[in-house]
């Protein structure tokens, strides 16, 4: 991947008006353009309204806008048209789409369709979720295709309304006027990639994103996409950032990309992948810790804020998308006790964040809160039940209550809301493993690692099932894929050590395992305590009995309290 050379910001366009129109620069069309002119009318005929100020600034500065001067010379003296305009943007900007449909309709008729009227109704269309009409409209008027503002609305509305194909064919519309605002040409990207992702032609949808963000550094949510949907993996998403160039005032962003793909290769794992913890941590302890720093508490003065310390700012503010990373990050560690802590400060503050929320809800089952994972379920059913995450969250309590036929049905119902979900997939996969269905759990895996190019735990499972039936070179090469994917899971190493053990390569299982441990220092001990465990059986087995009493002791001061194979296999060696 190439960087782009950087563009403009949208500020230091908006700064330079003037200089934009001799250009011949594509501004985008937006209601605080339409706000900008209002004010500015008002400005320039009422007397009390004040002349000074940065809100009369910007609307003078918006003035310079061709679109404006246009309507400026199509109102001109006009009270009436003017009156229309106002109730219309007034209404649009409280909300009241209907009455502002009603005004902007006699606008557009009283002007024989002026372009930026037709505009102005197609927004309070959108507004409204009459989705189709906004096309229906531009294509009444012939105005699809007049610029790049007609053409994203109407693509944007035809996506809403998932008509893909007629979506990619208003995109694929030659414009009349070629200069387009950055702005809007990332997001024509954008919306290609989604419908290219709907279409599931994956390989398209990654294209289009990334050139999304190579002409739009900070389109935040093609770069969720990209991760979120785990359409690339983790080694391609450091060649993106590093091809993504930023302007001084957004390194902040590059920052907060940077934290989000270190910990992207962390898919909330559906219920039961993990094994329990040996010690829990009482839920009225841990509600006491997240209560110890709330939320937005202020760190300084809001004018100490730069470009240079805004991402540190913002993560010792606990903004909730911060929170958010931490929490997969410490999920990806397995430190479950501390994952759920940070997962409830953000809960305690937004009882329905949607990003949070899964992590939430597997942390839940994983320390068995079932009336905590009933309310969650519940809240998130009342609230938003057109949405998959609450169907999956009542998944979750159904597959702790270890009802699965249940549980499967209502992860099912959230693959049907959307197929690129991905956590309802790998719990759907799970309903069925579980029960040692492992055809149907194949199947959904394989699902899974199609939807999911980038998702390492697709193939890590696939690789489980091969080897649960001794299908070794199978399992290799799924646990081969899962490595490519994420090399940084310490249990994909163990899994390939199990493999090479069984296979008698004992020099090879013993490298592995070591490799599996050096991932893992720093996370929770019983992680540690397998991969120890397995290493002292391999060298056990290569007869080098004074390394594998160590390793097994390294074992014993990790969980000294549980007795294991390990305190049986220690008297055999001793006595050898």
């Amino acid at each position: 991947m190439h960087a782009t050379q950087q563009t403009p910001s949208n500020a230091t366009q908006a700064q330079q008006p003037q200089a934009a129109a001799q250009k011949g620069a594509r501004q985008p069309y937006s209601i605080e353009l339409f706000l900008a002119y209002h004010r500015l009318a008002g400005d320039l005929q009422n007397e009390n309204v004040p002349r000074g100020g940065a809100e009369a600034s910007a609307a003078r500065a918006a003035g310079n806008h061709p679109e404006v001067l246009a309507l400026q010379e199509l109102f001109g003296n006009n009270a009436a048209l003017r009156r229309l305009f106002s109730l219309a943007v007034e209404n649009l900007q409280l909300h009241a789409h209907r009455e502002a449909i009603f005004f902007a309709d006699k606008l557009v008729t009283l002007t024989d369709g002026h372009p930026l009227l037709v505009y102005l109704l197609g927004e309070t269309y959108f507004a409204n979720g009459d989705y189709k009409k906004v096309h229906s409209l531009f294509a009444r008027y012939k105005v699809l295709n007049r610029n790049a503002n007609f053409q994203v609305l109407a693509a944007r509305a035809l996506l809403r309304n998932k008509q893909y194909e007629q979506c990619l064919s208003v995109l694929d519309l030659p414009l009349e006027e070629t200069t387009i605002f950055a702005r809007l040409e990332a997001t024509a990207h954008f919306l290609r990639g989604q419908c290219y992702e709907s279409n599931e032609n994956k390989a398209f949808a990654i294209q289009c994103y990334t050139d999304c963000l190579r002409k739009e550094p900070t389109h935040v949510e093609a770069f969720s996409r990209l991760v979120d949907s785990y359409l690339i993996s983790g080694p391609e998403r450091e060649q993106l950032l590093a091809a993504l160039n930023f302007p001084s005032e957004d390194l902040w962003l590059k920052k907060y990309y940077a934290a989000r793909v270190r910990d992207a290769d962390v898919v909330p794992e559906p219920p039961g992948a993990r094994p329990p913890l040996s010690s829990r941590r009482p839920a009225n302890q841990a509600t006491q810790m997240a209560e110890e720093k709330p939320i937005g508490t202020a760190i300084g003065d809001s004018s100490t804020v730069r470009a240079d310390n805004l991402f540190e700012t913002l993560s010792s503010r606990n903004n909730l998308d911060i929170l958010c990373i931490k929490a997969k990050h410490a999920y990806a560690r397995y430190d479950i006790d501390r994952a759920y802590e940070l997962c409830l400060r953000a809960i305690r503050e937004d009882p329905l964040c949607f990003e949070v929320i899964p992590i939430y809800c597997c942390c839940l089952l994983e320390l068995n809160y079932l009336g905590e994972l009933y309310y969650c379920a519940h809240n998130l059913v009342e609230n938003y039940s057109g949405h998959p995450l609450p169907w999956f969250a009542v998944g979750v309590y159904y597959f702790l209550n270890k009802k699965y036929e249940t549980a499967r049905k209502y992860f099912q119902k959230a693959n049907l809301l959307d197929r690129n979900f991905a956590p309802s997939w790998l719990a759907f996969a799970h309903s069925f493993a579980v029960r040692d269905e492992s055809d149907q759990a194949m199947s959904v895996y394989r699902t899974c690692a199609r939807l999911f190019p980038g998702c390492y735990l697709a193939q890590l499972y696939i690789g489980m099932e091969f080897l649960r039936t001794n299908n070794l070179k199978s399992a290799m090469l799924s646990f081969s894929a899962a490595k490519d994917i994420n090399p940084s899971d310490p249990f994909v190493y163990n899994e390939i050590g199990v493999i090479l053990y069984k296979q008698r390569m004992y020099a090879e299982a013993r490298e592995t395992f070591m490799t599996g441990i050096t991932l893992a220092e720093g996370t929770i001990a019983w992680v540690l305590e397998i991969l120890y465990t397995n290493l002292g059986h391999t060298f056990r087995k290569m007869k080098d009995y004074k390394s594998a009493v160590k390793n097994y002791e390294k074992v014993i001061a990790l969980n000294p309290r549980t007795v294991s194979y390990t305190h049986l296999t220690l008297p055999t060696i001793y006595s050898v």
